[in-house]
């Protein structure tokens, strides 16, 4: 030891005084673990950690025991964090999040949450990245017969005109499958239900009823209605004609008096009143300057009133009528018919069935005739016949052979009259010579939905219940695919039609008349109803409280009315106190002294009284005021 003393240095030290540095690299067999950095001090060194990691030596993994779900854990210098996969939050990652919580999707579509984002998934009939187009199902429709297409949220449906039926409409509806119509009447099918066209004679909804066109006839002047097959005539009485036979003949209508004479009208024809000069029944005999006369040639003579002159037959001319003239050269008369020369010109004179100015017309005597029940008419020389098809006779083939008067034919079905005998037309659903077997096309029928099977002449026909339609009555017809609900209400598919179920507030058939809940309020003693969100409340007058304002309020309760005093309500607004005798103030509480105003005289002492007072004289005075 060198003399005296020795230093012990601290680390990184040395000298005999410890006054020189040692130049050392404390890192040099450091312990900090990897990815740590070593930081060399003064005495030693320090690792600086990596994130993640602590301890002295940097060895602890803050994420060795971390709790992440559903993310990674980042070690931090003092403990960790999670940082999640997408689609979940939360310290530990463990919190799904739910895309849909704020989602646009419309018109009733399933928000499903993704991994990134979300979709929609659209009710049937909409479509888009929101389902908030509508998918109209009427584009490529096969409804026919101009029936109307409506969309449904699932496919579409036809609605059929009147007289089709069917998925499609394509199915013509016969009304007259199952016609009532009697008489061998015609079932006209109409577009809704049928019509019976009627055979002459027979009248009614189902041609059952025998017309006696006689009924209600208008015959007049005693005349004879005769029922025809189709209306009625009236045979006159002598004397009357007209088609009710309510018109008096005048026989001079259509007279031959001559000459001009006059026609006077009988009971039975008429006579002619001559005039000079005349005579015959017509009076066209003249009293005649013809006899001896010289015309010639077929002439006629007329008697004038002095002599007579030649009246010529056509072809002849002259005084005397005795020079030929002959227009029938050249003529142009046709079809065999007779040239007759004119005095002037001619005319041809027509076979029978010709007509026209030279007979080049043939007659069809068929072209205005009265055949009826389809029979032929047959054009003669003179006029024309009808040949009646079988079943019918009389002249217009208008009578009916009904060979059906004493049938058998059954189950409502129809007799046919025939030329022999009848035969049995059946209803639908029934066969058989009388149409006494019965048909049942409904058995393995595929009616569905409780329909009902309505058996045809051929096949059958399903007739659905309410809230079903289609071929099998197998559709459900929804009737709020076009509701009319409004407000926010609810629609319910009925069997027929729908309804709406309001949200409160809310009454009327599509909910749109807003309640008024003081409608039927119960508020009382002239109280006002405000209506509330939910119910109402009554604002009482004055006077008046309670929930409906019923209960009378006393202005008298906790008065102030002084012991004695009577307190009573004068009006709603306050009470007043009824003050005893004596008393006075508006809580009567003011004793009133009457000697105030006194008139006791001569020193006499006043003495205050309940009512008034009274004076107490002094020795040698008296009376009422001691004077």
């Amino acid at each position: 030891m060198t003399a005296g003393y020795r230093c012990d240095c601290k680390f990184g030290y040395t000298g005999r005084n410890c006054e020189i540095k040692v130049k050392t690299n404390n890192c040099e067999n450091h312990q900090c673990s990897l990815g740590s950095t070593c930081v060399a001090l003064s005495v030693g060194y320090r690792c600086d950690c990596s994130p993640g990691y602590t301890g002295t030596y940097c060895s602890t993994n803050n994420c060795a025991n971390n709790q992440c779900v559903f993310g990674t854990c980042v070690a931090l210098s003092v403990g960790y964090r999670c940082e999640c996969n997408t689609g979940y939050n939360g310290i530990y990652c463990n919190t799904p999040i739910n895309k849909c919580d704020n989602n646009q999707c419309k018109s009733g579509s399933t928000c499903v949450a993704l991994t990134s984002g979300y979709r929609c998934e659209c009710r049937a009939g909409y479509s888009g990245t929101y389902c908030n187009t509508r998918i109209n199902n009427c584009d490529n429709n096969q409804c026919t017969s101009g029936s109307t297409c409506v969309a449904l949220t699932s496919g579409y449906r036809c609605e059929c005109n009147t007289g089709y039926n069917g998925i499609y409409c394509n199915t013509p509806i016969n009304k007259c499958d199952n016609n009532q119509c009697k008489s061998g009447s015609t079932c006209v099918a109409l577009t809704s239900g049928y019509r019976c066209e009627c055979n002459t004679g027979y009248s009614g909804i189902y041609c059952n009823t025998r017309i006696n066109n006689c009924d209600n006839n208008q015959c007049k002047s005693d005349s004879t209605c005769v029922a025809l097959t189709s209306g009625y005539r009236c045979e006159c009485n002598t004397g009357y004609s007209g088609t009710y036979c309510n018109t008096r003949i005048n026989n001079c209508d259509i007279n031959q008096c001559t000459s001009g004479s006059t026609c006077v009208s009988l009971t039975s024809g008429y006579r002619c009143e001559c005039n000079t000069g005349y005579s015959g029944t017509y009076c066209n005999t003249r009293i005649n300057n013809c006899d001896n006369n010289q015309c010639k040639s077929g002439r006629t003579c007329v008697s004038l009133t002095s002599g007579y002159r030649c009246q010529c037959n056509a072809g002849y001319s002259g005084t005397y009528c005795n020079t030929r003239i002959n227009n029938c050269d050249n003529n142009q008369c046709t079809s065999g018919s007779t040239c007759v020369a004119l005095t002037s010109g001619y005319r041809c004179e027509c076979n029978t069935g010709y007509s026209g100015t030279y007979c080049n017309t043939r007659i069809n005597n068929c072209d205005n005739n009265q055949c009826k029940s389809g029979s032929t008419c047959v054009a003669l020389t003179s006029g024309y016949r009808c040949e009646c098809n079988t079943g019918y006779s009389g002249t217009y083939c208008n009578t009916r052979i009904n060979n059906c008067d004493n049938n058998q034919c059954k189950s409502g079905s129809t007799c046919v009259s025939l030329t022999s005998g009848y035969r049995c037309e059946c209803t639908a659903g029934y066969s058989g010579t009388y149409c006494n077997t019965q048909i049942n096309n409904c058995d393995n029928n595929q009616c569905k939905s409780g329909s009902t099977c309505v058996a045809l002449t051929s096949g059958y026909r399903c007739r659905c219940n309410a809230g079903y339609s289609g071929l099998y009555c197998n559709t459900r017809i929804n009737n709020c695919d076009n509701n009319q609900c409004a407000s926010g209400s609810t629609c319910v598919n009925l069997s027929v039609g729908y309804r709406c179920e309001c949200n409160a507030g809310y009454s009327g058939t599509y909910c749109t008349t807003p309640i008024n809940p003081c409608d039927n309020n119960r508020c009382d003693s002239g109280s006002t109803c405000v209506a509330l969100t939910s119910g109402y409340r009554c604002q009482c007058n004055t006077g008046y409280s309670g929930l409906y304002c019923n209960t009378r309020i006393n202005n008298c309760d906790n008065n102030q009315c002084a012991s004695g005093s009577t307190c009573y309500n004068p009006n709603s607004y306050f009470h007043r106190c009824q003050c005893n005798t004596g008393y006075s103030g508006t809580y009567c509480n003011t004793r009133i002294n009457n000697c105030d105003n006194n008139q006791c005289a001569s020193g006499s002492t006043c003495v205050n009284l309940s009512v008034g007072y009274r004076c107490v004289c002094v020795s040698g005075f008296y009376g009422t005021t001691c004077e």
